[in-house]
């Protein structure tokens, strides 16, 4: 409900050249090694050689890769140490697990902004998001952070998991959440079968 669809066309295209000329400005004209840190399964694996693969032949940038347990990832990845890391995102369907725990200032350090993300304007932004009880304006203050996080370029969302849930046409009430938590009966869902 804090998601602004107008956003996604502020998200910088698939541009090789349009990077070899950022890296030149910066001081890379000839490319770069940096360290990519991550913690998973088999398909992280594969991410991980096809942007090895992408970064060298595109941009001359050569991927040290560390692959470890999870407690020293989230060291490496909190404590500002890789250069990149990759990592899943997904908790409650409330834009602060998202929006807050990656892009304020006060989560540097901390696994979601361990990148050291920090921009006082988001910082206001998201602030405000907290202070309001109405959801609709929480939910505007976040539309407005989340266009200004992403005119910083500040990551790379190179996938997003595809949820499919079976069920019978006899059960009645089910929710998906984004969250992937299946509740069967609380305050808001009492999913039932028919008879």
């Amino acid at each position: 409900w804090g998601y602004d669809e107008s956003v996604e066309a502020d998200v910088p295209s698939y541009d090789p050249e349009g990077a070899k000329q950022l890296l030149a400005k910066a001081g890379y004209p000839d490319g770069m090694t940096l360290s990519y840190y991550y913690s998973g399964a088999t398909t992280a694996d594969k991410v991980c050689t096809i942007l090895q693969s992408q970064l060298k032949n595109n941009l001359n940038i050569d991927l040290d890769i560390h692959k470890s347990d999870w407690g020293t990832f989230s060291e490496s990845a909190s404590s500002g140490v890789a250069d990149l890391y990759s990592m899943s995102w997904t908790w409650y369907p409330d834009p602060y697990f998202f929006l807050n725990k990656l892009f304020s200032t006060e989560e540097k350090g901390a696994l979601g902004n361990g990148a050291g993300f920090s921009h006082p304007d988001v910082d206001d932004l998201l602030t405000k998001a907290l202070e309001v009880t109405d959801q609709d304006e929480r939910a505007a203050y976040y539309k407005q952070a989340l266009k200004a996080i992403v005119g910083y370029d500040p990551i790379i969302v190179y996938g997003t998991t595809k949820v499919s849930t079976g069920l019978s046409k006899k059960v009645q009430g089910y929710q998906s959440r984004a969250d992937k938590l299946v509740y069967i009966v609380n305050d808001e869902v009492n999913v039932s079968k028919e008879q």
